[in-house]
């Protein structure tokens, strides 16, 4: 095979699937033609139905509606459901079946699927259908089942207006019940608890610890700040110690910032400060006017004590008298301030004393004061209790009231609009569907078996067969045509005036044996097929005609000593032979006889043998035809097929010959031809020939894909003909072939078998 004509097995390409489809033709058509007919069949004798309807409208009370629409198309989907459901079917047939039952032929065929669908562009309509062989059960059908659910409906409404009413009425007696209970609940708890006066003990009470609680608060204050400023206070005088008494005092009195809610505007405004720590004291206590004096007078003596110092020494007696008297003041002042910082010590620990003494009362106020309030919350609780039981009370009575107002005016309302009648013109088979879904039946199916049929064929029909399932090398193929007798004619097609396609298909196939034969060194080939009908014998005569034609010369030996035909192809006797040469009455090149075709000469089978096996088993066939590799460019043999006889495995040696596979296109199994390449051993296989090639369809999609180099073919080649070729006679006839039914059959019948059974 040229570089050219290789395939890519393993690339994907979708002509190789459209091509199938066009190969299959016959299937999808046959396919076609059942279901056509299939069709017009069930169109013609299926039993007439016709339809029967009526239209009702179910709506409510625009004005009273309350409902959404969402609820609203659900309530219409209930009304459907219930239309189409068993129960109005079950109904219907139970009012009907004393009627009809006999009629019909029992309540199994008095069952009828009723379609309820709204009308497009009217929510509220309904058309009702029932599709029947017989128009008048399917009218009072339908007219019952209409009846049926208008009774079921007003049953539905008592039934769930009533129930819903009485669950209302128990439940309100229920909640009254619990009210009274939790009204004698709330007087008995004020009678026990004498509520009046604990209410107003506990005012009472609750002001006075706010009382204790905003005294206490103070004295905390003021401990505070004590305790924080004695650290402060060492070192200091008399007169900032009871400037900070005087301070202290005013902030330990100072009152906590009450917040009243302003009724007017909702804002929150702040109370004036209230208590002797918001006014500021005016007149000094006696004893800091006291240490007041003696801090001037220091200042005094300080100032005379630098003006002498200007004229005197510190030993002049004047000098030494101001200092003796700044001295006193400066003890005095340091006494009068401990003096004070311990009053400051004991107003603390007094402050300490009043406020654990205020503990003892705030808890005891407390006690008193939690247990009123715990009285107060039990009381409200139980307030609260008979509050909502009256709320849910109020609640149900309002529902049960509407409950019962929109049951009798906000209900589905149901009317017949038209009366049920029935079309004069059947509505099954409709024949448009019918044959459009054989139509589809039929496509998808052809489509689908052509698929499945490629799937499972294991015949040869590609290149891709060759070289990715036998893993050989494809050599050429060859044209198919019409002659006359049958696969039993055989001549040398290629020196037909009219075969010009034939010529150029074998011109194709001599260049690429003869490539692989140099390439490999050899001048020998044997053809051979895996069965009988294969067309080995015309390839090899066509091959070696063509081959001599090149100039080459060419000896054609025939060795299918069981079926020998070439000498009668060309014309000439078939002894002496292979035969006689084998049992050493001949040599090769004394029987070898000259064609009439230049450079072609012919060795024929010879005589007849029962035991060819065996002669051919014991014969040295490498020294028999080493003379004639010799003398001859090439040597073409033609054997019998690998499977009928072992006369093809006994020639095919290594050392004799390379072996031409010759295959029948879309005939031979795929297992066949693995079958006898494993039976020919280790002989050389030069490669496999593809014969009967349809060149009809050469140009389709399958076979232009995987068959490139041979699409002009078709057109070059006469096919349909027949050749009555015969030596002697005035050459080819035209007239075109019918072979007879009996041999179609035979046929097909041998491919199912070659395909079912491949090995056979």
């Amino acid at each position: 095979m040229s570089p050219d004509q290789h395939i890519d097995t393993d690339k994907f390409d979708p002509r190789v699937y459209v091509g199938i489809i066009f190969f299959r033709w016959k299937l999808i058509v046959l396919c076609l033609l059942v279901c056509l007919l299939g069709g017009v069949l069930y169109s013609t004798f299926a039993p007439k139905k016709y339809l029967t309807k009526c239209t009702v409208m179910i709506w409510r009370d625009p004005l009273l509606a309350v409902s959404q629409e969402a609820s609203a198309w659900r309530s219409m989907q209930a009304h459907i459901w219930l239309l189409e459901g068993e129960e109005m079917r079950d109904r219907t047939i139970d009012r009907l079946k004393d009627k009809w039952r006999e009629r019909l032929g029992g309540l199994r065929q008095m069952e009828e699927r009723v379609e309820a669908q709204p009308i497009r562009g009217q929510g509220s309509m309904l058309q009702l259908s029932v599709r029947n062989s017989r128009p008048e059960y399917a009218v009072e059908y339908l007219d019952t089942l209409w009846h049926e659910f208008q009774d079921k409906q007003a049953y539905v409404r008592g039934e769930s207006s009533g129930a819903a009413s009485r669950m209302l009425d128990e439940e309100l007696g229920r909640l009254e019940e619990r009210v009274g209970e939790a009204e004698e609940d709330i007087a008995d708890y004020a009678r026990l608890n004498q509520m009046d006066i604990t209410s107003a003990r506990g005012d009472i009470e609750r002001r006075y610890l706010a009382g204790l609680l905003s005294h206490q608060n103070k004295l905390s204050t003021e401990m505070m700040l004590l305790e924080s400023l004695f650290p402060m206070l060492r070192g200091e005088d008399a007169v900032v110690v009871g400037h900070v008494d005087d301070l202290t005092r005013q902030a330990g009195s100072v009152s906590p910032v009450d917040e009243i809610g302003d009724s007017a505007n909702g804002e929150t405004r702040m109370s004036t400060l209230s208590g002797p720590g918001t006014e500021r004291i005016a007149a000094e206590t006696p004893e800091m006017r006291d240490w007041s004096r003696m801090k001037a007078e220091r200042a005094t003596l300080e100032m005379r004590k630098k003006l002498l110092l200007g004229k005197f020494t510190p030993e002049h007696p004047e000098v030494q008298e101001i200092s003796r008297q700044l001295s006193e003041l400066d003890e005095k002042l340091r006494v009068a301030a401990e003096v004070s910082l311990g009053r400051l010590k004991d107003r603390l620990a007094a402050l300490k004393i009043t406020w654990n003494a205020l503990e003892s009362a705030i808890r005891t106020w407390k006690n008193t004061h939690q247990l009123a309030s715990q009285k107060q919350a039990g009381y409200r609780r139980l307030e609260l209790a008979r509050d909502r039981r009256e709320s849910m009370y109020k609640n149900l009575y309002g529902r049960l009231h509407d409950l019962k107002v929109s049951e009798e005016l906000k209900s589905d309302h149901f009317v017949m609009m038209a009366p049920v009648k029935t079309d004069e013109n059947p509505v099954w088979p409709n024949i448009p569907k019918v044959m459009l879904f054989a139509l589809a039946l039929a496509l998808g199916s052809g489509f689908g078996l052509a698929t499945i049929a490629h799937l499972f064929n294991n015949r040869m029909q590609t290149i891709s067969d060759v070289e990715g399932v036998l893993g050989i090398t494809f050599l050429g193929g060859i044209p198919r045509w019409i002659r006359k007798g049958g696969a039993s004619s055989v001549r040398p097609i290629v020196l037909d005036e009219h075969s010009s396609g034939a010529v150029e298909a074998y011109r194709a196939l001599r260049t690429g044996i003869l490539n692989e034969l140099k390439d490999k060194g050899q001048n020998t080939i044997m053809l051979t097929s895996a069965e009988s009908g294969e067309g080995k014998t015309i390839t090899a005569l066509n091959l070696a005609v063509m081959t001599a034609q090149a100039g080459s010369k060419v000896l054609l030996v025939d060795m299918d000593l069981r079926r020998p035909r070439l000498h009668r192809a060309l014309g000439l006797e078939r002894t002496p032979g292979v035969t006689d040469a084998l049992k050493g009455e001949h040599t090769l090149g004394e029987i070898a006889v000259q064609t009439t075709i230049p450079n072609l000469w012919f060795i024929a089978a010879g005589s007849l043998c029962e035991h060819a096996a065996e002669l051919l088993q014991k014969s040295d066939l490498v020294s028999l035809f080493a003379k004639a590799r010799s003398e001859y460019d090439y040597v073409i043999i033609d054997t019998s097929p690998i499977l009928r006889t072992t006369d093809a495995s006994i020639i095919a040696t290594p050392e004799l010959c390379s072996v031409v596979m010759v295959v029948h296109v879309d005939r031979t199994a795929k297992p066949i031809v693995k079958y006898a390449l494993d039976f020919l051993g280790n002989a050389k296989i030069l490669g496999v020939v593809m014969n009967s090639i349809e060149m009809n369809k050469i140009s389709s999609l399958y076979y232009s894909y995987q068959y490139p180099n041979y699409a002009y073919y078709a057109y070059a080649y006469s096919y349909g003909y027949d050749y009555d070729y015969f030596y002697g006679e005035g050459g080819p006839k035209k007239g075109k072939s019918r072979p007879s039914l009996r041999k179609g059959l035979r046929n097909m019948i041998e491919r199912i078998r070659r395909t079912i059974m491949p090995l056979e």
